[in-house]
């Protein structure tokens, strides 16, 4: 089995069945598997599931949750029966287009160093596609350090990696991508495959910009600097670029992100800062 293609749900019944559908209708030149984990939910959500695992059968594999775990224990448990050599991430609601799979699988067989692999994506809000803005020529390599000051890279519905690197030992707080995709590159690297597009994000239903996010961010910056002092400087431009996002937007949570600032500071991240200004550029989506 070269990839595993993992979905995670909650409540999706407007939107599964196009998920589900995006992967089934995939052409490749090598197997993949589909698993796809329900978070107990309320909706027609599995009874959809249930239906298309009935069209297709042998294509589908399924764990229903018989109570909410939430969406990181879901998607761990879900990702952990994957047999794949790698595994392709999407969420309930969003959907890949065609030739995905192949051109992230050929891209990760031909780079033995990257560990992490995202692709551009389009937006959808109000029945309106908007592209991203990512020049993904700029990000050949993304390192640990690099990672840690940029705060968020690739969308998680377009992230493909290695089997076998989400094996770190668990926080006691809920994991976020930042945290994941941290300890996931490792000693390799993270990249963009190319500037094709080749998945939708569904803007309208997505929680990355709840204060419950934000809070785990400032919780996951102060912990990884506790563990690890020698990513103080990159976790610190980190906070002092958000505490300047949201001050720039009039945001009352870029008092939380200041805090996080002073009790990781360093003080050398304000030329870090300047150094990553062409990076947050060319990552606006």
């Amino acid at each position: 089995m070269e990839i595993s293609v993992c979905i995670v749900t909650y409540n999706h019944e407007k939107y599964i069945e196009n998920c589900i559908k995006s992967v089934l209708n995939q052409s490749t030149n090598f197997e993949f598997e589909v698993i796809i984990g329900d978070d107990y939910s309320q909706d027609c959500t599995r009874d959809i599931i249930e239906r298309l695992k009935r069209e297709y059968p042998g294509k589908i594999k399924t764990i229903f949750h018989e109570k909410n775990l939430g969406p990181w224990n879901n998607f761990y448990e879900t990702h952990n029966q994957a047999k794949g050599k790698y595994i392709a991430h999407l969420d309930g609601d969003d959907y890949f287009l065609p030739g995905k799979l192949q051109a992230q699988y050929n891209f990760m067989e031909s780079n033995f160093e990257c560990n992490i692999s995202w692709h551009r994506m389009y937006s959808l809000k109000d029945g309106m596609f908007t592209s991203d803005k990512i020049n993904a020529n700029a990000f050949p390599r993304i390192t640990q350090d690099l990672l840690l000051s940029l705060v968020t890279v690739g969308s998680n519905s377009s992230k493909m990696y290695r089997n076998g690197s989400l094996n770190f030992v668990q926080p006691s707080f809920p994991v976020l991508d930042y945290f994941a995709n941290y300890k996931q590159i490792d000693n390799g690297y993270a990249s963009f495959i190319g500037n094709e597009i080749l998945g939708v994000y569904r803007l309208e239903s997505g929680i990355s910009k709840s204060n419950n996010t934000k809070k785990l961010i400032c919780t996951t910056m102060i912990y990884i600097v506790r563990h690890d002092k020698d990513k103080k400087l990159y976790v610190n431009t980190a906070a002092l670029y958000l505490f300047l996002v949201d001050i720039k937007n009039r945001r009352l949570f870029a008092f939380k992100y200041f805090i996080v600032f002073l009790k990781t500071f360093h003080f050398f991240s304000f030329l870090q800062l300047l150094k990553n200004i062409n990076y947050y550029k060319k990552l606006k989506y």
